[in-house]
């Protein structure tokens, strides 16, 4: 498969980018555009007064984690989760209003907010260790308000990695992390009232992302702590194959069309690295995986600066894929647009 950069844009993450609607964002300005009309929104003011300045600089951005923010559409408004807080943007008013929670995290993992067919929103708390425990939060009613509607005991999990809807079992997928005992893949229904554990206890279960097909589940290991590895679970007999290996941690993976996908290996720290490039991967049926494109990681030091990664924005296709960078050199702080094909 043939993989080409068409473009090279000013934005720090995309996240929807669909033929009608495209949402990304750079510092604090989100840009928004629908039927060809361009949107520029400024975020509510978050950042504390003695962090402004370094608003203006991407390496103090990155430093400081300010670049960092989940944004999802709605019906009418957009819903943003950034720096432990949910506001809601609605356009009938062009103003922003603040939920009633505080997120137990600076941010959500990327995969880690959700809007399902009948426009009910979830987010799962990421972060560090937490005495509460991580909770998932439920709103029905476009982000305006929020309910805890299922909590993980402090000894279960560190934090939530991946929340995705199911159209062929109707369910939501749940991954956790980080160490053997913490990583697990769960099947709720909407009201997380059901609870399947698809499987648990190592690695091989630890995910920031899935893809679904008919006859398969498919997800591939963010771990560094042994080879990553492609996992196949068969959706009858819920058994688990082992497949392709990566050259280092993948964070982000997407079903584009058919059965094309792209993955992203990442630059961190630990084992299964094996060299220090993050590289893009692309499959044409999600049995077997061909290196595309690799990138440099920039040098920044890992951890301070974060570490070097490739992100998917939601609603992609193979002719039009967008990929945000982070840490790789050359393309930190800006969002390729990029084209796959056989």
């Amino acid at each position: 498969m043939k993989f080409k950069i068409l473009s090279v844009e000013d934005y720090e993450m995309v996240h929807l980018n669909t033929p009608v609607l495209f949402i990304a964002h750079k510092g604090d300005v989100i840009t928004y555009i629908k039927d060809g009309i361009n949107y520029k929104i400024k975020m509510p003011r978050q950042i504390p007064g003695i962090l402004r300045g370094a608003m203006c600089f991407r390496k103090l951005r990155r430093l400081f984690r300010l670049d960092k923010a989940v944004i999802m559409e709605t019906d009418g408004n957009l819903v943003l989760f950034r720096q432990h807080e949910i506001w809601r943007y609605s356009f009938l008013n062009g103003e922003w209003n603040k939920a009633d929670i505080r997120l137990d995290c600076r941010n959500p993992m990327y995969n880690g907010v959700l809007r399902i067919q009948n426009g009910d929103l979830y987010v799962g708390e990421y972060g560090s260790f937490s005495k509460e425990g991580k909770k998932i939060y439920k709103s029905m009613d476009n982000g305006a308000t929020w309910a805890c509607i299922y909590t993980f005991q402090p000894e279960e999990i560190r934090h939530i990695h991946c929340l995705a809807w199911d159209n062929y079992e109707n369910m939501i997928w749940v991954f956790t992390g980080d160490k053997d005992s913490e990583s697990k893949v769960l099947c709720f229904d909407m009201d997380f009232k059901v609870v399947e554990v698809v499987a648990c206890g190592s690695q091989k279960c630890r995910s920031c992302h899935v893809m679904f097909s008919k006859d398969s589940v498919d997800w591939i290991m963010d771990s560094p702590n042994e080879m990553v590895r492609h996992v196949k679970l068969d959706r009858k007999s819920r058994r688990i194959k082992i497949l392709d290996s990566f050259a280092g941690p993948v964070w982000f993976a997407q079903k584009l069309s058919d059965d094309c996908a792209v993955a992203a290996s990442v630059q961190e720290i630990g084992v299964s690295h094996t060299d220090n490039k993050l590289h893009i991967y692309a499959s044409c049926n999600m049995s077997h995986w061909e290196e595309v494109a690799d990138f440099q990681y920039d040098g920044w030091p890992k951890g301070y600066f974060r570490y070097g990664t490739m992100t998917f924005a939601r609603g992609n296709s193979c002719e039009s894929i967008y990929v945000s960078c982070e840490g790789v050199k050359k393309y930190d702080g800006k969002s390729l647009l990029c084209r796959l094909w056989e």
